[in-house]
């Protein structure tokens, strides 16, 4: 039986680190109504309900750090991809929850400085 190898975790300080230094691409895989809502400055949307990994983007060379809401999507979409040949994969553990108790800066609607309720 073909064991497929699990998928690293890392912290949300290194996810950002390595994003701020160009070492890695961010990758949310939660819904876009998730990413609208809030997530990490510079992070790519490809959410995990339309993961192909034929599809993959192959543009997105080098390390990747998959991102979701609390870690488990992203656990589940490295998985996929690392079954299908995809490699130098990272899960940020915790995800976006994670991410906005370490204190990181965040985009999205939800966090608007404009209030627009009538």
């Amino acid at each position: 039986m073909l064991r497929i190898p699990d998928t690293s975790t890392i912290d949300p300080a290194t996810a950002r680190s390595w994003h701020d230094a160009g070492k890695a691409v961010l990758l949310d895989v939660r819904e876009a109504h998730e990413y609208q809502l809030e997530h990490a400055p510079g992070s790519l949307l490809y959410p995990l309900s339309y993961l192909e990994p034929s599809d993959y983007p192959r543009a997105l060379r080098g390390r990747v750090v998959l991102i979701c809401q609390e870690g488990k999507r992203s656990l589940a979409a490295g998985r996929e991809l690392l079954q299908s040949g995809v490699s130098d994969l990272y899960s940020m553990d915790g995800g976006i929850d994670a991410w906005l108790k370490a204190g990181l800066p965040i985009e999205g609607t939800k966090h608007d400085p404009e209030d627009y309720a009538i």
